[in-house]
C-alpha cells in the first residue's frame, strides 16, 4: 500500500472503538509486512511479534509501542494510543525551504476554508444533524492536526537556524 494511502486509511479508522488486537492487526495489515519482517525490523523473535497479533492475553508492552510504529511504516498503533488518551499524534516535518513552507501555509489555509464549508452548508437550515456535526468534527480535525504540523515544522526551523548561527 503506498504511503499516502496507508495516509488515509489512519484518517478513517475508528480508533476509539478499536481494541488492541485489532488496531495491531489493521496496522500489520496495512504495512503489508509479514511478522517475520517486522520481527526483524525490531531485533525480536518472530513467535513474540505473533503473540503481540494473536494471543488475547499478550500485549507489547509500553517501551515497544515506537518500535513497533515504526516497523509497520504507519502510524496507525500510535494514532490508536493516542486517541485512547483523548489526543492525536501529530508527525513533525521539516520545512527545508520557504517554498515548502508556502505550501504548508497553503494547505492549512484549505483546511480551513473546508471547515468554514463545512459550518455553511450545516447551519443553513437553523439544525445542526449527528452527521454534519461529524463532518464537522472531521473537517475540525484536519485543521488541528495541519496547524500544528505547521506550527512544529516551524519551531523545527528555528531551532535549526539556532544551530547554524
Amino acid at each position: 500500500m503506498s504511503r499516502a494511502r496507508a495516509k488515509v486509511v489512519e484518517r478513517v479508522l475508528p480508533y476509539e472503538s478499536m481494541s488492541v488486537k485489532e488496531v495491531l492487526n489493521t496496522a500489520r495489515g496495512v504495512s503489508g509486512r509479514t511478522y517475520s519482517e517486522i520481527a526483524d525490523e525490531m531485533g525480536i523473535g518472530t513467535e513474540t511479534v505473533r503473540r503481540y497479533h494473536s494471543d488475547p492475553d499478550y500485549n507489547p508492552p509500553l517501551p515497544r509501542v515506537p518500535e513497533l510504529n515504526r516497523a509497520y511504516g504507519n502510524d496507525i498503533l500510535i494514532q490508536w494510543l493516542a486517541r485512547k488518551c483523548g489526543g492525536v499524534f501529530i508527525k513533525t516535518n521539516e520545512v527545508r525551504s520557504p517554498a515548502e513552507l508556502q505550501k504548508e501555509i497553503a494547505f492549512l489555509a484549505k483546511e480551513f476554508s473546508d471547515v468554514l464549508r463545512v459550518h455553511a452548508d450545516a447551519i443553513k437550515d437553523n439544525e445542526l444533524t449527528k452527521e454534519e456535526l461529524e463532518k464537522l468534527h472531521k473537517e475540525a480535525e484536519e485543521l488541528l492536526i495541519k496547524c500544528a504540523e505547521v506550527v512544529f515544522a516551524v519551531k523545527k526551523a528555528i531551532q535549526g537556524n539556532r544551530e547554524g548561527e
